[in-house]
Order: structure tokens, then C-alpha cells, then sequence
């Protein structure tokens, strides 16, 4: 089916990331010549416009980053009893959309209200969510997904585990909207 002269336009301004071929129908996904091959050089919004700096942007936020195990700092988070702790890795100076930490629980329960989305997938020991009506048991390898606004307790023995949270600004956007 051939697609309306607006939208062919559109489609050929917007940067595609090319297709091996023997996916693609015959002439190109649009059953033409294939559009412009993506370049992260031409960064485009979703109507093909060039994409434009924002005010006081200074560093790409697309840049590769590794955190060692070893150079993660921990900060106390919870307790006595037992310890919890804290490692935040991606906060809103390396990301514009999600945070990411690495989080122990020993032997403390700590009691939250998420005030964003957030996963956890457990690393190591027996993580647990004590939420208003069940308890979720969770071990390596498990995943969790926890919508705003979720009253729960974060407990665990020898527990690591990875959280992701949306949106990284939380703080500020929660502040704003009181």
C-alpha cells in the first residue's frame, strides 16, 4: 500500500536506521528507494526536524559509562535496625530520564512511598517488599516492578539488589507539583 505524499515526505525526513535487506520488501520499507541511513550527526525530532540544543545543555548524554563495583560509594540509607545502604550511579547530571543505583538491605525494613516508577532486579541474597496487602519474596535473578505511588517497606538478609526509577528528577518535578 502506498503511502499519502504528506506522509512519504515525512518518512523520508526522518533519520532510519537501515534494515538488513532480506527483511525488507521489494523497492525499501516504503516501496521506494530506502530513506537516508540514520547518523547520530543528524539527530532529528519525531517530525524530522533538526533537533536543537536545549538552553544550557553542554554534555551528550548518550556517553558510554561503566561503574566498578570496587569505586561505587555507599551511603547509610535506613537502620539500626540491621544496615541498608545506597549507591546512586545515574542521577540527572548523566540522565535526563531514568535513574540508577545499586541498594543492600541486611536486616532493616524501610518503610517508602515511591514517588516514581521503579524496577529492582535482585543480585544477591532474599530481598523483600512488604506492600499494604502481600509480601513479596524475590532472590537473584528476579525482577520487580513497582508503579508511583506505592506505599512499601524495603527489607532483606544480605541483600543486593538494582533499582532503575523514571523520571530521574523526581524531587523536583514531585516539589513542583505540590
Amino acid at each position: 500500500m502506498a503511502l499519502a505524499r504528506p506522509a512519504l515526505q515525512a518518512a523520508r525526513r526522518l533519520a532510519i536506521r537501515p534494515v538488513p535487506s532480506a527483511i525488507l520488501p521489494a523497492g525499501g520499507p516504503l516501496g521506494r528507494a530506502a530513506a537516508k541511513p540514520y547518523s547520530p550527526s543528524r539527530s532529528r525530532t519525531a517530525c524530522g526536524q533538526p533537533a536543537k540544543k536545549r538552553k544550557g545543555e553542554t554534555k551528550t548524554m548518550s556517553q558510554v559509562k561503566v561503574f566498578r563495583r570496587n569505586e561505587m560509594k555507599f551511603d547509610p540509607y535506613g537502620g539500626p535496625p540491621g544496615t541498608g545502604q545506597i549507591a546512586r550511579l545515574v542521577g540527572p547530571e548523566l540522565s535526563k530520564t531514568m535513574g540508577v543505583g545499586i541498594g543492600t538491605f541486611d536486616g532493616c525494613s524501610i518503610e517508602w512511598t515511591v514517588l516514581y516508577d521503579e524496577m529492582i532486579v535482585v543480585l544477591e541474597g532474599k530481598f523483600r517488599l512488604v506492600l499494604k496487602d502481600e509480601v513479596i519474596e524475590a532472590t537473584p535473578g528476579d525482577v520487580i516492578w513497582l508503579p508511583e505511588n506505592t506505599w512499601l517497606k524495603y527489607e532483606g538478609e544480605k541483600a543486593v539488589v538494582c533499582y532503575t526509577l523514571y523520571p530521574v528528577d523526581w524531587r523536583t518535578t514531585k516539589q513542583g507539583k505540590k
